[in-house]
């Protein structure tokens, strides 16, 4: 695709220009000047077969039309979905709002792991949105992870690329082959195809997406095979984890409403009170290739080893990345969830890397 002539094709902007890496999806930002405001565009190609298929245009269109109109603030706003021709080629443009270029993939860098407390909270707001659009019109996520949780300078979140995945399977060619998703917090019932994604690969997703903020842990890369994660965290965290990552889905958490149930738990026994002073485990998460999950008691979190292994399929080598080094580093957030805010006043942690 030429870039540059796509861009001079896409008319009723001020200003447009080439935004982000998507492998897939070219990706645009801009202002509008409809909409007198800057937005991000995508495209979707559509073979003729596709966009003359009075089936699909039915399904994408009422997609569309229902994530407009049950917008909810926690989550990206879309504007509007239409059919373009492009340099001779069909697209379907989909036009969302522009909220921030950080997300938290990019956000734990240079603040380190959340505390429980934090983690919490973030998952509470996660939990608000997509239980929003799973009890209206039964639409997905389906490709949930940090690097679609945004965070601006100000600490306030919106998740991003909500349906997305629905909206790439609905414009694919009829018995296209391939997985969309992040394998590492992909639901295994969605890696065999066995089902599209739905309220429960969403939990498990969100239920990874936990762990990695506990660990301030990159996100995986393609060509890395995973080894289990070993987590510090309370041994009620360690539960709702667990409970939401399990291998098989009638063994998961079945609802949003049970998630927001566990968690409602956990801050009343928990009382979001210091974890040093509690019974704690570390909790291998599974995102390795046989989904499995062990649970591991400790005597207190200073006595876990400082260190999570990422075996690489392309290197015969082993990385150590430090996570734990005495005590957790903490970030004080306060979350409103009516608002959809967070506010962080912690200082820059400074992440090492050994071989």
């Amino acid at each position: 695709m030429d870039q540059d002539n796509i861009i001079s094709d896409l008319k009723g902007f001020d200003w447009i220009e080439p935004y982000g890496h998507q492998r897939w999806i070219p990706t645009f930002k801009g202002w509008h000047q409809g909409l007198q405001s800057q937005v991000i565009v995508r495209l979707f190609f559509c073979s003729a077969e596709v966009m003359n298929s009075m089936r699909r245009s039915i399904l994408l269109e009422m997609m569309a039309d229902q994530v407009v109109t049950f917008h909810h603030p926690g989550i990206i706003r879309w504007f509007k979905l239409e059919k373009v021709l492009l340099q001779n080629a069909r697209y379907y443009c989909l036009i969302n709002e522009w909220f921030t270029d950080e997300s938290l993939k990019d956000w734990l860098p240079h603040y380190g792991p959340l505390n429980e407390e934090n983690v919490v909270l973030t998952a509470e707001h996660v939990v608000a949105g997509l239980e929003h659009y799973w009890s209206r019109c039964h639409i997905a996520h389906g490709n949930l992870k940090p690097e679609n949780i945004l965070v601006d300078k100000d600490g306030n979140l919106k998740i991003d690329k909500f349906g997305l995945t629905t909206l790439l399977a609905l414009s694919a060619l009829k018995g296209a082959q391939g997985i969309i998703g992040t394998p590492a917090f992909m639901a295994p019932e969605l890696s065999t195809r066995r089902t599209t994604p739905n309220d429960l690969s969403d939990i498990y997703a969100l239920g990874m997406t936990m762990s990695c903020l506990l660990t301030g842990l990159r996100e995986p890369e393609q060509n890395e095979s995973h080894m289990p994660i070993r987590i510090p965290v309370s041994w009620e965290m360690g539960e709702i984890i667990r409970y939401m990552t399990a291998a098989r889905p009638e063994d998961r958490c079945p609802s949003w409403e049970a998630v927001r149930a566990a968690i409602s738990s956990y801050k009343q026994s928990h009382a979001m009170k210091s974890d040093h002073n509690k019974k704690t485990q570390t909790i291998n998460m599974p995102i390795c290739k046989n989904h499995t999950t062990e649970i591991f008691e400790a005597a207190d979190i200073d006595a876990i080893p400082c260190g999570i292994r990422i075996s690489e399929v392309s290197k015969a080598s082993t990385h150590i990345i430090p996570v734990v080094t005495g005590k957790t580093p903490r970030v004080k957030v306060k979350v409103s969830i009516a608002e959809s805010t967070v506010k962080a006043d912690n200082k820059r942690v400074v992440r090492q890397t050994r071989g």
